[in-house]
């Protein structure tokens, strides 16, 4: 028999551990929703740190779990995000996150099919009547759009989800589907706006990639392009995916075609994807030269004819001096940039000519800009006005053999639209050219990846304003903590050219 005393202290005993379990559960529930929040900021380092708590005091807790799977996939782990979420029981969610997996790992047939479950058969009663289907179990609301894109070109943009508001998964297949969508429209530049953002957020899905990459090629965005190709270590199954694709794009341009408008506007898109195409096939042939060597010269037959149909468009004219070049054959080679310096002068194709011609690139004080056909630009920062952390000054150039830094000063005596050109190379190590930021009075403007090997120009469009200010190039991505004897990244700067463009 209890006494009173007793009893008050079993239900001061009960409450105290009511309150204690009660705090341990509000804990956790913040805890989650703060490494909720953190996620969704993109703060994913500091979501983890969070989450490990959660999930050492909630082991089995399904709702931390799928936010750690969500977090795996932020942090581009699938790995780590498929086998949290195999433990998990089945629910719309796990299916959803599982088909990320797919994607993202480029498995877009089980991706497909995890979202789209075979309807279950038709039940029959005792009597052998048929009783009504069950309904169909419950879907992600991004499941159907998800589906579509990934069976077509890009799901209808009225069948578009809202953007999300937070980053995540969804946000990126927003950033997917949109670009995707804008590629169908032939809308290039917000195709290669979008689905570089898709890209940046983590989407290796080649689908997306090949569609970026084509965007690119059809802006005459080699350069942008080629960094797809390098970054996501392409093969030659990929470069034929892009080819496909942008003659899937290049046939839907010829239809429904009713207006001149419409018709100089598809004249104009069907030339772009010619040379996405074209960009396709010519890195093909370079990337299995070594293996079937004959390649280079039937590519080279598709771009003599491609400039049969498109005379003087300068991707297939380029691919072509190209291709002539790595074959060997370097005074056709010459002769077909020279043909096309005389229709379209660049100070690119003219830098191409000298190195073909065994001529050493001029220092910056010795162009001839008249000679070569161009107006002299508003600035020339050469090496020697640059100051640098660690770059090497050469005669005519600056060498970048670490992970560097290198600044100088201009001044503008006019506020308006400039073009900041670097005049650069790189060299090539593990199939990647340098990558380089560069940044304005502290403020980035630009990221740059050097693909060529030779000297080339790499602008950059921005607003200026009048006055004193500070330009900065950084080399980014050194390959000195890559074990090798035979390949080292490096990048060197010859000048940074300003231009005022408005009113040009």
């Amino acid at each position: 028999m209890t006494t009173p005393r007793l009893r008050i202290f079993l239900a001061g005993a009960a409450v105290v551990a009511l309150l204690g379990a009660s705090f341990w559960m509000l804990r956790g529930i913040f805890q989650e929703n703060h490494a909720r929040f953190l996620l969704n900021q993109n703060k994913t380092a500091e979501a983890a740190e969070v989450l490990q708590s959660v999930r050492a005091g909630k082991p089995n807790d399904e709702s931390a779990a799928l936010l750690q799977a969500r977090l795996f996939l932020s942090s581009h782990e699938t790995t780590g995000a498929r086998r949290v979420v195999s433990g998990l029981k089945p629910s719309t969610d796990r299916t959803w996150l599982m088909a990320m997996v797919e994607y993202l790992e480029g498995n877009d047939k089980t991706a497909i099919e995890l979202l789209t479950p075979p309807a279950p058969p038709t039940p029959l009663s005792s009597a052998g009547e048929r009783r009504p289907t069950p309904a169909a179990p419950p879907q992600h609301p991004w499941a159907a759009p998800f589906v579509t894109m990934l069976t077509k070109l890009a799901p209808p943009a009225a069948a578009l989800p809202p953007r999300p508001a937070h980053s995540g998964v969804e946000l990126m297949l927003h950033h997917a589907m949109t670009g995707r969508v804008a590629l169908a429209e032939r809308n290039w530049a917000k195709a290669s706006r979008e689905l570089g953002f898709a890209e940046a957020r983590g989407d290796t899905n080649p689908g997306t990639l090949v569609a970026l990459a084509v965007a690119r090629a059809a802006l005459g965005r080699l350069n942008d392009a080629h960094e797809v190709a390098d970054t996501h270590q392409w093969t030659a199954e990929n470069f034929d995916r892009a080819a496909e694709l942008a003659t899937v794009l290049r046939k839907a341009s010829l239809t429904d075609v009713l207006a001149l408008d419409d018709a100089l506007d598809a004249g104009m898109d069907r030339r772009r994807l010619e040379g996405a195409r074209l960009w396709a096939l010519a890195c093909k042939a370079e990337s299995v030269a070594e293996t079937t060597p004959s390649i280079r010269a039937e590519v080279i037959t598709e771009l003599d004819q491609a400039l049969v149909t498109f005379p003087r468009h300068p991707i297939p004219s380029v691919l072509r001096a190209e291709l002539l070049e790595s074959s060997g054959r370097i005074s056709e080679a010459y002769a077909q940039y020279e043909e096309l310096q005389q229709s379209l002068p660049t100070l690119s194709v003219a830098l191409r000519m000298r190195s073909l011609a065994g001529e050493p690139i001029p220092s910056p004080g010795e162009i001839d800009w008249n000679q070569w056909g161009f107006t002299s630009p508003d600035g020339i920062l050469t090496p020697a006005v640059f100051t640098t952390d660690d770059a090497v000054l050469r005669p005519s150039f600056l060498a970048f053999f670490r992970e560097s830094q290198a600044s100088a000063d201009f001044t503008t005596t006019a506020p308006g639209a400039y073009e900041i050109t670097l005049l650069a190379r790189g060299d090539r190590a593990f199939g990647l050219g340098p990558r380089v930021s560069l940044k304005l009075d502290d403020d980035p403007i630009a990221q740059i990846y050097v693909a060529a090997e030779g000297w080339d120009c790499y602008p950059i469009k921005v607003q200026v304003k009048e006055g004193h200010h500070v330009i900065s190039v950084r080399f980014e991505n050194n390959s000195e903590r890559l074990p090798s004897d035979t390949e080292d990244r490096n990048f060197y700067l010859h000048s940074i050219i300003l231009t005022h463009t408005e009113g040009r």
